[in-house]
């Protein structure tokens, strides 16, 4: 599939979750896939998620300098964070871009 008949939307980053979670990844991005609230399912990730990625960049443990997200959809407009709460692993987090309010 190439870049162009992508859809970057909610289906898209459940897709991008539920392959992380197959793989037991440790950091995902969902950057840019126009998500106005965090997947649920992001919750499966719970036990090895230690990096998440929701903004348009994101600093990865390790680099030397920001990355801007690889998926080329609408930039999220995520408002309520509340469900990071049960990511106790979760050591960074971008959120820049977004509109939170909690």
């Amino acid at each position: 599939m190439n870049s162009t008949s992508v859809l970057y939307n909610a289906d898209y980053a459940l897709q991008l979750i539920l392959k992380a979670i197959n793989n037991c990844d440790t950091f995902i991005d969902l950057g840019n896939c126009g998500l106005t609230e965090i997947p649920e399912a992001i919750v499966g990730m719970a036990a090895d998620l230690q990096g998440l990625a929701l903004g348009e960049s994101f600093f990865y443990p390790g680099a030397t300098h920001w990355h801007a997200s690889e998926n080329q959809g609408a930039p999220n407009r995520i408002q309520n964070i509340g469900i990071l709460a049960q990511l106790p692993n979760l050591r960074t987090l971008s959120l820049y871009g977004n509109l939170i309010t909690d």
